[in-house]
């Protein structure tokens, strides 16, 4: 037997037949039984999240972290070539984009030769520096102490493995050096040591100041030599920086 009733069902009126034969459960006073298996449930709510394959397959420049994250070089320098600690990653490696080789705080291994006066006297650390008519916090020194009769060389040696594409440096004749004529004058170069090619040379006069700017893209041994009467006239290098 069949019977039409006009039932509460989960806060709708709604006409059912029920069969009376049946085992059927239908709302009762608005309240539907939490384990009735016959009520008619919501639908659910439509997943907003994406499929796997979506997920596994994100859209091109979607990385999933938030903020920009293009592939960008961060570089703390500035004109000044003081150092800002910034780094970038090539296939994983990391190193400096900026280094103040006389910082006396470089990566290890950039130094590739002494400084002391085993083999002639180099500073890479000289403080107070005065570079021909400016005045610097550090940078390079070279001078020799004995054994000095005639013209001496001296030189700075910087690995760079091919790393590096600008230097940046003032060279000149130290402002406190010995020597009573002022008229001498000394040789720097700039050199790819490994395959001989001159990056840069000028003969320095005394209180001059020589602020270059050079290409070492590629070089993989930079050598920075003085030559000429060290004893008197001492080389110097104000706040050389290299750039990668």
């Amino acid at each position: 037997m069949s019977l039409s009733l006009a039932v509460a069902a989960c806060g709708d009126t709604t006409n059912i037949t029920q069969d009376t034969k049946g085992d059927g459960k239908a709302c009762v006073n608005a309240v539907c039984p939490d384990n009735s298996k016959d009520t008619e449930k919501p639908e659910p709510a439509e997943d907003s999240s994406p499929s796997p394959s979506e997920s596994r397959n994100p859209s091109p420049g979607d990385s999933g972290v938030s903020g920009d994250t293009s592939d960008s070089e961060t570089d703390g320098s500035t004109d000044s070539g003081v150092s800002g600690g910034a780094t970038r990653s090539v296939e994983g490696e990391r190193f400096p984009t900026t280094v103040r080789l006389s910082s006396g705080n470089i990566p290890p291994g950039l130094r590739n030769s002494p400084d002391d006066c085993t083999k002639g006297c180099v500073d890479w650390d000289a403080e107070d520096l005065i570079v021909g008519n400016e005045d610097f916090d550090s940078g390079f020194l070279a001078w020799c102490k004995s054994d000095c009769k005639g013209d001496r060389t001296r030189y700075f040696a910087v690995k760079l493995s091919g790393k590096y594409s600008r230097f940046d440096a003032v060279f000149g004749i130290s402002g406190e050096s010995p020597g009573e004529d002022k008229t001498e004058t000394l040789r720097v170069a700039v050199a790819d040591h490994v395959t001989g090619k001159n990056l840069y040379s000028d003969t320095l006069e005394y209180g001059k100041s020589y602020p270059e700017r050079i290409d070492i893209s590629g070089v993989n041994l930079l050598r920075i030599t003085f030559e000429g009467p060290l004893r008197h006239m001492n080389g110097a290098v104000g706040d050389p920086t290299i750039y990668s």
